[in-house]
């Protein structure tokens, strides 16, 4: 793709061609030859991406992929299709590399091909190559440098870089060098700095120059008779002058009617001015005779003219050795001929100003007014040659370039050019997409690693300024950068593809990921077979700014030492190690992590080692959020969520984290504007610390793993604690990766538990329970362990609320439990309220509080029933729950049906069912009191 895209642009068309590469013994013949598989053979007109995978498909097959070098009109692979001449190139065909090598740089090929083993093809970009020069110049440059003489033609296919030859041994045809700088030189540049019209020339004095009938030797040009001259072709020339009498030039059509248009301004005055001119002719009728047939049609306006007494001269006197024919110019001139060649003059002499000024070694020369004349003509008059000696500029460190260039542009057209030089670098470098929000992004090579970056992002603006710095040592004003950002951030939207983009961890073709956020942006692929560091993966992981590396896992895991570094209690180990790994799956429900201690207890210090396993962050510990939106912002830049020293959460808070654990969105109106609105849709895992226990809300608690840690009783230093971690933070890292590995390849043997006594994280509780196993512990310890910690959690929620705990202590007194009207059961419940505590002020706020406290009360073993309106009020019952039964009502938090009279929940709605059954009712969430 690379060679493609120095060669014409990216995703620009190309005439691509597939042959059977492979060789067989034949028998017959007692040699290797060609096996020409038909089905092998194949053209393909288009851009790159379009066939790539055919192409791949047929190389692995045997075929050799070929492309077309010249432009063609996509409609055939022959020479009437050849539209553009791109490039000379040559193929070396064993002939040595090191001539082409020892060439001035400034002849040096842009690009040069290993094709197989020490065999090379040589390509130079070239401007405006007339379609008739191509094959003089190819077959010259072959003779130059030996190369394989039959690649001249028009349509000639070259082989593609990327792509196996299979003709022997199979090698990988690779791009061996590759300028900087690709700007295509001028044909005669070429001509003259390769010395390609010696070459030519001495080729032709092998021929039989004097007939009058030239044939088409298929390399110069055919021309039926001598009445039939074509000007439109392109003629040789041998020009003579004072400084290299054997100078050879190639005329194109346009100079040849050049020619024509000036004779018409030059009177045949005298005998020596028809004879001056025949001289200047001569040198071209030197290799054909289109010189004799300008010099009898300009003769014949004379009325002294005798054509052939013009033929005899010509022939015999005329030496084409006093002049060139460059003295008809000078004439016509000086009669008023304006000369096309002029404007060539100007820019020459400003290039010879500019240089000469290079050369000095004053570099105040530079910003002479004749310096700067000179730049400002080659500015607006030949681009291509500023852009040259503006490359030879920058390599002198003594000049300021944009001091210059601020003396050759006017302001505004600076920023113009300000902005195409950005555009121009940011579409060579990058490739623009967007997610499936519409979000824009770019990926870029960058020192030596594959990376991708929002566009509005910090670290995508300091990328293009940077690139903008190294080629043009001048950095670019915010409104010129913003503007080309926009640009591009439009050109991701609507031209660009859409694609998957992650954040420290995804799961892609069956493996898991985790970036580790390092300079070399390499991310661990992690399978149920192993894990492996990955260069350049194929998935595309972005950054927040604020997000630091993982340590590179090597050497012998040991999870074990992770227990030295936090303060978990054994019991809990487990669940730990199954949050943690929890943490890399992102095609799960995110659990939360809630540590709770008193002070001493190491808390903070716990929940940053274990954060900085899964995703290190220049802020590991945030202190509790201020508003709902701070949540959603911070999990916008950060994989884990982590808030410590939380002291309350209110109800709003604890449904963010709820909805945020297992995958939600959170909708705004956008900033500065009237009617749009941002949404964030996330999924995140969170770890929280607080001395109080925080999370109280059923449907919260339901997504918490909760640990109370012990406080500790010999210290260290915060020195030895920082000392500790990092000694140990490689290996208990990789240990992780380890059991991480394990892990996957136990999960799909766990059949042993029946999906309906899963509770509702089922993807955590199977995950942990394959973390015990791997640990050799027998089948549901995990299991009980985690029903444990939620009954737990239950009773906890309800000792948070008043009315639960009034409602424990009524039952603990009346075990049979109560059916009556609602008003009934407040006044009963009222003299049992802890004091000081609130109480709800109305019927319906008790009847709503009693809603919300069903699911919990069904897990501890009591059902709360509501029995729909009667004349007297609002009736309820609470009966104990049979044992047997108890099992089946504590899946009843799930989205599975429960007892025709009990209700139901799904997820943070209450639906009261009716005496038949049948949800009656839709009442929204509300605060526990």
């Amino acid at each position: 793709e690379a060679f493609l895209n120095a060669l014409d642009g990216k995703d620009v068309p190309f005439t691509f061609q597939t042959f059977d590469d492979v060789k067989v013994w034949s028998e017959e013949k007692q040699k290797f030859i060609n096996r020409q598989a038909p089905n092998l053979a194949h053209i393909f007109q288009g851009i790159f991406n379009q066939h790539k995978q055919a192409l791949a498909a047929l190389n692995a097959k045997g075929a050799g992929v070929y492309v077309t070098v010249n432009q063609t009109d996509l409609k055939g692979r022959k020479e009437e299709n050849i539209v553009k001449v791109r490039a000379l190139f040559v193929d070396l065909d064993g002939s040595p590399l090191q001539p082409i090598l020892d060439l001035e740089e400034d002849l040096q090929p842009h690009f040069i091909i290993e094709s197989s083993p020490n065999k090379w093809h040589c390509y130079w970009l070239v401007n405006n190559c007339e379609l008739e020069q191509f094959k003089p110049l190819q077959q010259a440059l072959a003779a130059k440098f030996d190369g394989d003489k039959a690649v001249c033609d028009l349509p000639r296919v070259m082989r593609l870089a990327g792509f196996s030859h299979n003709k022997a041994e199979s090698f990988i045809t690779r791009i061996h060098t590759m300028q900087a700088n690709l700007y295509p030189y001028s044909v005669n540049k070429l001509i003259v700095g390769l010395g390609l019209n010696n070459i030519r020339g001495q080729e032709r004095s092998n021929n039989n120059l004097q007939e009058k009938q030239l044939k088409n030797d298929g390399h110069i040009y055919t021309r039926q008779d001598e009445a039939n001259i074509n000007v439109h072709q392109v003629h040789h020339v041998h020009l003579l002058d004072d400084e290299n009498p054997d100078f050879d030039l190639i005329l194109t059509n346009e100079q040849i009617n050049d020619l024509k248009n000036a004779l018409s301004f030059i009177e045949c005055e005298s005998y020596a001015s028809w004879q001056d001119i025949g001289q200047a002719l001569k040198t071209i009728a030197n290799l054909d005779d289109v010189g004799l047939n300008l010099w009898l049609e300009w003769s014949s306006k004379s009325p002294k003219f005798d054509r052939a007494e013009a033929v005899k001269k010509w022939h015999n006197d005329l030496k084409g050795d006093r002049t060139t024919y460059k003295a008809i110019f000078t004439k016509a001139q000086a009669n008023g001929w304006k000369n096309p060649q002029a404007k060539e003059s100007i820019i020459d002499a400003a290039l010879l100003t500019v240089r000469e000024a290079l050369a000095s070694d004053d570099v105040g020369v530079m910003f002479d007014d004749a310096t700067i004349k000179a730049l400002t003509t080659l500015y607006t008059s030949s681009k291509a040659n500023y852009a040259r000696v503006r490359h030879e500029i920058k390599q002198n460190r003594a000049i300021k370039l944009s001091d210059l260039e601020a003396l050759i542009k006017p302001e505004r057209e600076e920023e113009q050019s300000t902005t195409e030089r950005l555009l121009d670098i940011a579409k060579e470098q990058c490739e623009f997409f967007h997610d499936k929000d519409k979000e824009p992004y770019a990926v870029f090579n960058a020192n030596g690693a594959r990376q991708c970056y929002h566009l509005q992002s910090k670290g995508f603006r300091e990328w293009l300024a940077n690139e903008l710095y190294k080629a043009d040592e001048t950095a670019p004003a915010d409104n010129i950068l913003n503007a080309t950002i926009n640009a591009l951030i439009g050109q991701a939207k609507f031209d660009g593809d859409e694609k998957p983009v992650y954040m420290r961890v995804a799961k892609h073709e069956s493996a898991y990921w985790l970036d580790l956020c390092n300079d070399k942006w390499q991310a661990v692929k992690i399978t149920s077979t192993g894990w492996q560091v990955i260069d350049n993966p194929n998935v595309l992981f972005t950054r927040g700014d604020n997000m630091r590396p993982l340590p590179l896992p090597n050497g012998e895991g040991d999870l074990s030492k992770l227990w030295q570094l936090v303060n978990i209690p054994e019991q809990d180990h487990d669940a730990v190690i199954a949050w943690l790994i929890e943490s890399m799956r992102p095609d799960t429900p995110y659990t939360v992590l809630e540590l709770t201690g008193e002070q001493g207890s190491t808390k903070s210090t716990t929940q940053k080692h274990l954060k900085l396993l899964i995703d290190p962050n220049k802020s590991n510990l945030r202190t509790a959020p201020k508003a709902i939106e701070d949540i959603w912002v911070n999990a916008k830049h950060c994989h884990v969520v982590s808030y410590e020293n939380i002291s309350h959460l209110s109800s709003a808070y604890q449904d963010a984290f709820c909805i945020l654990s297992t995958g939600g969105a959170y909708a705004t109106r956008t900033l500065h504007t009237t009617c749009e609105e941002t949404v964030i849709e996330l999924k995140k895992p969170i770890i929280l610390n607080g001395i109080p226990v925080n999370v109280t809300a059923q449907d919260l608690l339901d997504r918490t793993i909760h640990i109370d840690l012990p406080v500790i009783e010999s210290r260290l230093t915060e020195e030895e604690v920082k000392e500790l971690f990092e000694q140990h933070y490689p290996e208990v890292f990789t240990g992780l990766l380890d059991m991480f590995v394990l892990v996957l390849a136990t999960l799909p043997t766990i059949n042993d538990i029946p999906r309906n006594e899963l509770p509702r994280m089922a993807d955590f509780t199977l995950l942990g329970e394959a973390v015990a196993r791997v640990q050799g512990k027998a089948p549901k310890t995990f299991l009980r362990q985690y029903q444990n910690k939620r009954t737990e959690g239950v009773y906890r929620t309800l000792e948070s609320s008043p009315v639960a705990v009034a409602l424990l202590a009524y039952l603990e007194e009346n075990p049979f439990g109560y059916e009556g009207t609602v008003k009934r059961l407040l006044d009963i419940l009222t003299p049992l309220t802890p004091q000081g505590e609130s109480w709800p002020r109305s019927l319906k706020g008790f009847g709503d509080i009693l809603r919300r406290l069903a699911p919990a009360f069904r897990i501890v073993g009591f059902n709360v029933i509501h029995l729909g309106h009667k004349r007297d009020g609002h009736h309820w019952q609470i009966k104990q729950i049979p044992k047997q039964s108890t099992k089946n009502s504590q899946k009843c938090d799930q989205r599975d049906h429960c007892d025709r009279d009990m209700v139901g929940e799904v997820d943070n709605d209450i639906y009261m069912t009716g005496k038949n059954g049948e949800k009656t009712t839709h009442i929204e969430d509300v605060e526990v009191f």
